[in-house]
């Protein structure tokens, strides 16, 4: 049977773990001992990426929780910053001024004292400053200046320095180890020394004639944090800590003496909401003293203990009972132990995790011992010790529409009220939604609506009316509640809320009235109360856009009554919300209204005399009682025009008459764009001319006076 295909759930990321979906309704839990992901700036948990690049005279490792920077010189500095300002900062004392090479996450500098090599190792969690001795002419001791930022370094009482903010541990800098090229464990002190850190390697020791060259010296900067822990115990140096060592071992070495190591997973609370179907406890042989197959057992560790002060002398006590075990066949690969009964058991608090020991089934068999990498190898971190869990599956809910992402949020248009749907889905106990919650919030962190918990079946969520504003984007979640259990958050998903352009634009010239009619659909998206009315010459850029009217349009129809004659323009429109939001421009509509002379009508105008508006004097006289004349000024009446048009046809002498029909109000304007709404007062005054073999031609004059309403 294939195994199921699985997606990895990004937002349920943490630091050591990461979390997949499979097709058949289960999750899978991959859970390592150091750091697989960092949070960002944006606090996005990101894939760790220990990769050194170039920059400048230094290398710099950043896709991480600590970043790092190297000097490529055997005698700069090397940083590692826990991103929030607090630095250390080394620079080794006396070496060449020799340039290193960098491969991965390696920086190299080769004889950088003599007979000896430095590399800079950038780890998932911290930063491997790593010493090869490659002769007899190699110095025992080195010396390194520390320098802080925001921390102080100690070393306490355990013999381990730690660098401080206040009583928080920031940086821990494990005890070195050192071992030659068979193997054999040299003894190692370091020590702080006035803002210096030394480290040295018993001299007599390395001067044995039996020491296998060359000799490797590991003292290494982490950063504490969430991480599981590891450490190996030997019987025949029961006093002897082995936390930072790159290795686990199970078995006997050469002369029968055990070997154990100890292993600690820190399980993240959201995996307690599931039943553990199965888990197994993953580790990947490199080496082995025989090739002869060995068992290797899982017990369960009943105290706490410490990766970096745990001994043989010190350990935990471990379960009798063998929790799982596997035949070590060979090396270069992984071995697998079920784990899910103790598993469970840490997941329904039945036992507290102290973590699982191993140890090998004939512990003190000569040369039954089983090399295992420890989250301390840092050449391949994917062969780490790991705990794979398959959880039965709980239910989902997944936003199903308004669910874009951060960079790339969804559009909801002309909608301050959206609904909020997701799709809830059950595929192992196939039980019904009964309850539900959401939460909505800006994406700059203001809480919109928290629902609470929502006894109801439907997959979706009703905004109250005009609770959003446009413009603004939003972020939400849901989780659902099948009647057992509650699923976890969906991830956060976005979504924006526009105001979209009017539509249907059009614009008509209107030559007898001397004004452009604009139309368009009314807009339907909620919260509209008018629009604004913009112009531009025809190929100006839209940047030369201006409105046309100075207060809001509330219906759907606007007169532009201000364009020059003959002037082709481009118009858009936009929509206004209550809240003062505007809607992008329309697609343009373009006008031209097309006159002659300075009035407009449906024929040719023939203008006479130059028009001039007056504002005659309106006054009364009248006879007192004592026979006085008394005469009363009511200052000027309303504008008058006197206009003459000359004809040459009888259609034209009809259609002057058309342009204002007796009594009634009608809009008329000069090229300037000066508009009059007026009437016809008085009479119209004629001049027929004959002109012999011509057609008849005359004059008419016209007073208009001004109708202001």
């Amino acid at each position: 049977m294939p195994s199921p295909t699985r997606v990895e759930r990004l937002h349920l990321r943490h630091a050591n773990s990461k979390h997949f979906l499979l097709d058949n309704g289960q999750s899978q839990v991959e859970i390592y001992l150091q750091p697989v992901h960092y949070l960002d700036d944006a606090g996005v948990w990101l894939d760790i990426d220990s990769t050194l690049r170039a920059s400048g005279d230094y290398v710099r490792c950043v896709n991480r929780r600590a970043p790092v920077r190297l000097s490529r010189y055997a005698d700069g500095s090397a940083t590692i910053d826990d991103r929030r300002g607090r630095s250390i900062t080394y620079r080794p004392v006396g070496p060449a001024h020799v340039k290193g090479s960098h491969a991965k996450h390696i920086l190299t500098h080769v004889d950088a004292w003599p007979s000896t090599d430095l590399q800079w190792i950038t780890s998932t969690s911290g930063l491997v400053k790593l010493l090869t001795l490659k002769s007899d002419a190699s110095p025992a001791s080195y010396l390194f200046n520390v320098a802080s930022e925001g921390l102080s370094l100690s070393q306490d009482a355990d013999g381990i320095i730690r660098a401080r903010s206040g009583e928080e541990v920031i940086f821990v800098l494990t005890r070195p180890w050192c071992h030659d090229a068979a193997g054999v464990d040299g003894p190692v002190t370091y020590a702080l020394e006035d803002g210096a850190i030394r480290v040295s390697v018993d001299a007599a020791w390395l001067g044995e004639e039996s020491r296998a060259w060359p000799v490797e010296l590991d003292p290494t900067t982490i950063q504490p944090g969430v991480e599981g822990k590891d450490a190996f115990i030997s019987a025949s140096v029961p006093g002897t800590n082995y936390g930072a060592n790159t290795n686990l071992n199970a078995g006997g070495d050469g002369a029968g003496a055990e070997y154990r190591s100890l292993v600690e997973f820190v399980l993240t609370s959201y995996i307690g909401l599931y039943a553990c179907s199965a888990a197994t406890f993953d580790l990947w042989c490199y080496s082995e003293l025989s090739a002869t197959d060995y068992t290797v057992e899982a017990h369960r560790i009943e105290a706490s203990w410490g990766e970096l002060t745990v001994t043989w002398t010190n350990q935990p006590a471990h379960s009798a009972g063998i929790i799982g075990s596997v035949s070590v066949t060979g090396t270069a690969s992984w071995f697998s132990m079920n784990v899910q009964s103790l598993v469970q058991d840490w997941l329904d608090s039945v036992y507290a995790n102290y973590g699982i020991k191993v140890v090998n089934a004939n512990p003190t068999t000569v040369n039954s011992l089983k090399y295992f990498y420890s989250s301390d190898y840092t050449v391949d971190a994917t062969k780490d010790p790991r705990l794979v869990l398959t959880l039965n599956g709980l239910p989902t809910a997944t936003p199903s529409a308004l669910n874009g992402t951060v960079g790339a949020p969804a559009t909801c248009n002309d909608d301050v009220s959206p609904q909020l749907p997701w799709t809830y889905a059950d595929p192992v106990e196939s039980s019904a939604q009964t309850q539900y919650q959401v939460q909505l919030y800006t994406s700059t962190g203001d809480l919109v609506v928290d629902t609470g918990t929502v006894v109801s079946a439907n997959a979706f969520y009703n905004c109250a009316a005009n609770l959003l504003d446009y413009g603004v984007t939003y972020k939400w979640r849901v989780r659902a509640y099948d009647g057992t259990n509650w699923s976890y958050w969906s991830s956060w998903v976005y979504f924006t809320t526009i105001l979209s352009a009017p539509v249907g634009l059009t614009a008509t010239g209107h030559a007898a009235a001397a004004h452009t009619d604009l139309a368009w659909t009314a807009h339907a998206g909620e919260d509209v109360y008018g629009y604004k009315v913009y112009r531009k010459l025809h190929d100006a850029a839209d940047s030369t856009y201006i409105q046309v009217n100075y207060t809001s349009v509330i219906t759907n129809a606007h007169i532009d009554d201000t364009a020059q004659k003959g002037i082709a323009y481009a118009y858009a429109v936009t929509a206004l919300a209550n809240d003062g939001y505007e809607s992008v421009k329309s697609t343009h509509a373009d006008g031209t209204v097309t006159f002659t002379g300075y009035w407009v009508g449906d024929a040719a105008r023939k203008i006479g005399l130059m028009p001039k508006w007056v504002r005659p004097r309106l006054a009364s006289a009248r006879v007192a009682l004592d026979g006085a004349a008394v005469n009363q000024d009511y200052g000027y009446g309303p504008r008058q025009l006197v206009v003459e048009f000359r004809y040459d046809t009888i259609a034209e002498r009809d259609a002057l008459f058309d342009l204002w029909p007796a009594g009634e109000a009608k809009s008329y304007r000069d090229e300037k764009g000066y508009v009059i709404r007026g009437t016809l007062i008085g009479d119209v005054s004629e001049d027929i001319v004959q002109i012999p073999g011509s057609t008849t031609m005359g004059w008419l004059t016209f007073t208009i006076a001004e109708v202001t309403a």
